[in-house]
């Protein structure tokens, strides 16, 4: 675990550095990458150390250095407990999922699913490869 505190310290502390510049190539199309598609579902209300689970989960992929992430509150779903959670007029306080995704490279993936793991939190994560790239102005 000496190595993931380390890990997660240099990460931490690192300036956010593209992993992907987008450049045109010599015959008129763009440069593509390939990485992964992390994606975290929580409940709406669920709370991580006093802080909303998804505004949590948004902030720490932040100080990791992520390039972005984005947070989608869905209309209706169920997990694995089998419950549906709508969105109603007559129940306004729905405990609606959250998706939240990142793109990011397979190596940063690695290391921020093991700093997560350090967190001792229960998480359901999918994880995709991708290939990903600007279109020009």
């Amino acid at each position: 675990m000496a190595w993931l505190a380390k890990a997660y310290t240099a990460a931490r502390w690192k300036l956010p550095e593209p992993a992907f510049t987008p450049t045109v190539k010599a015959d008129g199309t763009m440069q593509t990458a390939h990485g992964t598609y992390l994606k975290f579902y929580v409940s709406e209300y669920r709370e991580h150390k006093g802080i909303l689970m998804f505004e949590w989960l948004l902030e720490r992929g932040r100080k990791f250095g992520l390039e972005g992430g984005t947070a989608m509150r869905a209309v209706a779903g169920f997990g694995r407990h089998g419950t549906l959670h709508e969105a109603t007029f007559l129940e306004l306080a729905a405990d609606l999922p959250v998706e939240v995704s990142f793109i990011l490279t397979e190596d940063d993936a690695a290391l921020f699913l093991d700093l997560l793991e350090t967190e001792a939190i229960d998480l359901f994560y999918v994880k995709f490869p991708v290939e990903y790239g600007f279109l020009p102005d």
